[in-house]
């Protein structure tokens, strides 16, 4: 979870780590907001579960 100034106009991000079969990760899924959009508390509610399903999906692919 990042809430800053990351670039002009965006302000949040949130991601997850996209683990393999040995546990290391090879890569992350993430999603940002503008900085005018939802409060932090808001964003993590509303994108954190989406993230976290295609994160599982990911994994059982891998394995």
């Amino acid at each position: 979870m990042a809430d800053g100034d990351l670039a002009p106009g965006f302000k949040s991000s949130i991601a997850v780590p996209v683990p393999n079969v040995r546990g290391a990760v090879v890569a992350s899924l993430n999603t940002g907001m503008a900085a005018t959009h939802r409060v932090v508390q808001e964003m993590v509610e509303t994108y954190l579960s989406a993230l976290l399903k295609v994160q599982a999906g990911i994994e059982r692919v891998l394995t």
